[in-house]
């Protein structure tokens, strides 16, 4: 996933290329998935395996409230785990 500073978006906006309006156009349509997904909530399994997952690389036991009360610091990355987002920008903008 890509990150943008204002100034990058800025600076992209400045170069009328199709590469700058492709740019743009994926940034749009990952915005208007995570719109869309904004109150989706992982599964009970889908936060077990990512419990798991943060055990095995930290090596600290974490439980699913754990999980639960770290996502809810990051929208995005919850969103990713209960929609399964397995998927690019490139592909989300094809569809």
């Amino acid at each position: 996933m890509f990150k943008f500073t204002p100034e990058k978006v800025v600076q992209l906006g400045d170069h009328a290329s199709p590469e700058a309006n492709e740019a743009f156009r994926l940034i749009r349509n990952d915005l208007h998935f995570k719109l869309e997904n904004r109150d989706v909530q992982p599964t009970e399994n889908a936060y077990r395996e990512a419990a798991d997952f943060l055990t095995d690389a930290t090596g600290i036991i974490l439980g699913i409230d754990a999980v639960k009360a770290l996502l809810s610091l990051y929208p995005e990355t919850r969103i990713e785990l209960a929609t399964d987002d397995r998927q690019t920008e490139y592909d989300r903008g094809s569809s």
